[in-house]
């Protein structure tokens, strides 16, 4: 091959990585941006459901309410450290390309110090990352669901759904009305 069809394949390589590299980067934006939203909304809409709609919940489902309110706030806290940790493994890995860079431009052949060299740098904080926003995610998910537990077990216990049989729907019994004698 010649050395200009080289410098062509290698300049449409970098072409399409940069533009593949931005698109990935404004991916994990929009994915940040909706987690933090998803899971900050939930909260919010979780405080208000009890505010306005379950203002007098089961005392019993407390009990998954707070481990709901517990695991959303946790999801958020990671995404936050995630977000940090993501930021803390761009920063590594400019180190990292730089050092390798400034050995490559040092020595008076490239070539054998690519071939001398080992094992790959490893930068700590992308695994960090990724194991962070994992438990982020779990952690979101099973709020969720209790939340999305206590407000259906709510609702349903307050409007005598047919969702639970009917001597379980109320723990109070009705009052009969009674009818009331006219004066004579």
């Amino acid at each position: 091959m010649s050395e200009e069809y080289i410098d062509k394949l290698y300049k449409e390589y970098t072409s399409q990585r940069e533009k593949l590299n931005a698109a990935s980067l404004e991916a994990a934006g929009r994915y940040d941006r909706a987690f933090l939203a998803i899971s900050t909304g939930t909260l919010a809409l979780s405080v208000a459901f009890i505010d306005k709609i379950a203002t007098n919940p089961e005392s019993w489902t407390l009990y998954i309410l707070m481990p709901g309110w517990l695991l959303l706030i946790a999801s958020i806290s990671l995404q936050l450290l995630a977000l940090a940790s993501s930021q803390n493994a761009t920063s590594e890995q400019i180190r990292i390309l730089d050092q390798e860079y400034s050995v490559y431009f040092s020595n008076d052949n490239p070539e054998n110090t690519v071939s001398e060299r080992h094992e790959e740098p490893i930068n700590r904080f992308i695994q960090r990352t990724s194991r962070l926003n994992v438990v982020s995610q779990i952690l979101l998910i099973i709020g969720v669901v209790l939340i999305l537990s206590f407000a259906s077990i709510n609702i349903c216990l307050k409007k005598e759904l047919p969702c639970l049989p009917k001597d379980q729907a109320t723990s109070q019994p009705q009052s009969q009305p009674q009818p009331q004698s006219l004066p004579q």
